[in-house]
């Protein structure tokens, strides 16, 4: 059992403070964005969306519920960024298509996690001046959500009326 308790990983230290071993950390040297790249692949670059928002966007509160029906002219701004960013035909989108259908989806409910789905909502916060994604520490982007769910195109529309609606 000796073995089992003195037992240290390989590139421990010891510190000259104490005669304790420590593990090299890298919290001490943070790895710059630049080395997940590869890893990222379609990922969110969120450094670009902070850079890309506009700074006079109007903010809407925390929604916890749809308060308003889409207009026809938000239904017609939602449907032609979504059919322009998919390659589609805007008759193609009809209130009830499940944003999942068109690969539009939440990661855990909430957050943003691919460049195509934030590229939508980047270019739908210019077109209507109105914040829809929360952008968290610079790491990660979020759409706060009302309780019952987004499911489809249309209650992504109103969910959109209804920050345009309440948006200070």
């Amino acid at each position: 059992l000796d073995s089992i308790f003195s037992w240290r990983p390989s590139g421990a230290t010891r510190t000259a403070a104490s005669s304790s071993f420590s593990t090299p950390s890298s919290a001490a040297r943070p790895l710059e964005q630049d080395a997940f790249a590869a890893s990222r692949g379609i990922r969110v670059d969120i450094t670009a969306c902070a850079a890309r928002r506009r700074k006079d966007l109007r903010k809407a509160p925390k929604m916890k519920e749809l308060t308003h029906k889409a207009t026809p002219e938000t239904w017609e701004k939602v449907t032609d960024v979504i059919a322009k960013h998919l390659g589609l035909p805007p008759a193609a989108l009809h209130p009830m298509l499940p944003l999942e259908e068109i690969g539009l989806f939440f990661e855990q409910g909430c957050y943003v996690g691919y460049q195509p789905q934030a590229n939508i909502y980047m270019e739908l916060e210019e077109e209507l001046n109105v914040e829809i994604v929360k952008i968290l520490v610079n790491t990660w982007m979020k759409m706060d959500l009302p309780k019952s769910g987004i499911v489809t195109v249309g209650d992504f529309a109103d969910l959109i009326e209804s920050k345009l609606s309440t948006a200070a």
